[in-house]
């Protein structure tokens, strides 16, 4: 039985707090079905390298903290989907990544 990889669909909102050297990042996003929009729940999300992750909730809802790194990748994984590698670019001017 062969099954097709289902797909993320994913808003992230992050926000800049702190300064200079010691910036850290908030990561607020949410993980969905793309083909019924349902939230997902206990998406593992991680900043590619970090050994730091975290789980989505009920509603496919997630906060992820870590410091300004320099090329960030957002990585989704979750059982039955395929694996979604998100690069980030921080700019403090922009509030939202689509």
């Amino acid at each position: 039985m062969f099954m097709h990889p289902r797909i993320f669909s994913l808003l992230i909102i992050y926000f800049l707090k702190g300064f200079l050297v010691s910036a850290q990042i908030s990561v607020l996003g949410r993980a969905v079905d793309q083909i019924s929009g349902r939230g997902l729940h206990a998406v593992s999300i991680s900043f590619e390298g970090q050994s730091l992750h975290v789980y989505t909730d009920e509603g496919g809802y997630f906060i992820i903290e870590n410091s300004m790194l320099k090329n960030p990748v957002l990585n989704l994984e979750f059982k039955g989907y395929n694996t979604l590698r998100i690069p980030l670019k921080w700019d403090v001017n922009k509030k939202e990544i689509d």
